[in-house]
């Protein structure tokens, strides 16, 4: 008998968000499996296949988490007593818990777990409203660890997190499940697309990917900048100058007035996300946070050295593919030193060192599939 499992995620058929990429992953993986009968339940419409179960979503965020809550237990009940519940947002494992089948969370953030350790730091940065927030979050949070049969982290850092923020009873229940990307996606392609890039002379390329900017540390960046003697030029994509001046008006001097060409894309493509690493010649990402670090994998699975920090999860990846230069968060100098040493001299990186390590999505998926098979 095949082994049951429906998958629950928040996000379906809206682009390339991280959690649908995930789910895509998962379902091409397992729909047509020999040995297990997987279900995907998300929001959306025009479903053609019996295995996935899309819903209206209906407004507001809470009603969708308990709309799809709802439509898997009720197929849950339709599939027999027995069975794995995967859910792919936190934000739902509450409304499954008493569920009769196995209920499996992911847990993609640590951010919950320093509600207490950086309490002064959220309120200063994002005020209390955000602290209660994530107080309630942490709250949540620490009942279905202890409660679901399984719980899967991104990352070793994140699991280490969990495991000191809560206590769990059964620490055991806890697994490491690293995120994966298709590297097959980021190839460099025998003929180039246009470069989005608009450079006037062959100085370097240094770029930076990334919405959440305060997080991922662009005003840093942008201070190395003014230390970097060589002339470069910084792309940077997720964010716009009025968004970026918005948040640090202090740094309009520095990008109006800097030796170096900076370029704004706003919010980009995949596939122009993908031609700006193509054209780059050095992948920059300082975050002060990091459960992972999907984009590192991206860049380096598109061939391009890195530069990054030592939080979250980033030095895992370092230690297994190599290609990274790490400096410590918040350190402008050290940063500009980095830039310009691996643009002088890249760290060594090999594609078959990737197609090897746990970043993969055949080796997510394996590691997914053992486990539903125990």
């Amino acid at each position: 008998m095949k082994k049951k499992v429906i998958f629950i995620t928040t996000s379906w058929g809206q682009g390339g968000t991280g959690p649908e990429i995930y789910a895509r992953y998962l379902w091409e993986a397992f729909r047509d499996d020999p040995e297990i009968e997987f279900h995907l339940v998300a929001p959306g419409s025009g479903s053609t296949h019996p295995h996935l179960h899309l819903i209206s979503p209906p407004g507001g965020s809470l009603a969708l988490y308990r709309a799809l809550a709802e439509e898997g237990l009720n197929l849950a009940k339709t599939l027999g007593p027995i069975g794995i519940l995967h859910i792919n947002s936190s934000n739902l494992h509450s409304c499954l818990l008493h569920s009769p089948w196995s209920v499996w969370g992911q847990i993609n953030d640590y951010e919950n777990t320093t509600v207490f350790s950086q309490a002064f730091k959220i309120i200063k940065t994002y005020g209390v409203r955000r602290w209660v927030a994530l107080l309630r979050r942490w709250w949540l949070e620490r009942q279905f660890v202890n409660q679901q049969a399984l719980t899967l982290c991104n990352s070793q850092f994140t699991q280490q997190n969990i495991l000191t923020a809560y206590k769990p009873k059964h620490p055991e229940r806890l697994k490491v499940l690293y995120k994966a990307v298709d590297t097959s996606q980021f190839e460099r392609p025998a003929v180039l697309p246009a470069n989005p890039h608009r450079v006037g002379d062959n100085r370097p390329v240094v770029l930076y990917v990334g919405s959440d900017f305060r997080r991922k540390g662009l005003d840093d960046l942008i201070k190395a900048l003014e230390i970097i003697y060589n002339p470069l030029h910084l792309s940077i994509a997720g964010v716009t100058r009025q968004q970026f001046i918005t948040e640090f008006p202090e740094l309009v001097y520095a990008l109006d007035n800097s030796k170096h060409t900076i370029q704004f894309h706003g919010q980009t493509t995949r596939e122009i996300t993908k031609a700006l690493m193509w054209h780059a010649n050095v992948f920059c990402l300082p975050s002060r946070s990091e459960a992972l670090g999907v984009a590192i994998l991206e860049a380096l699975a598109a061939g391009l050295p890195c530069v990054s920090t030592t939080v979250g999860g980033i030095p895992e990846i370092a230690r297994y593919l190599g290609g990274c230069e790490l400096v410590a968060p918040n350190n402008p100098e050290e940063l500009a030193e980095a830039i310009d040493s691996v643009i002088q001299s890249p760290p060594a990186f090999s594609q078959s060192v990737f197609a090897r390590s746990p970043f993969t999505v055949s080796a997510m998926t394996q590691s997914l599939r053992s486990l539903y098979l125990k």
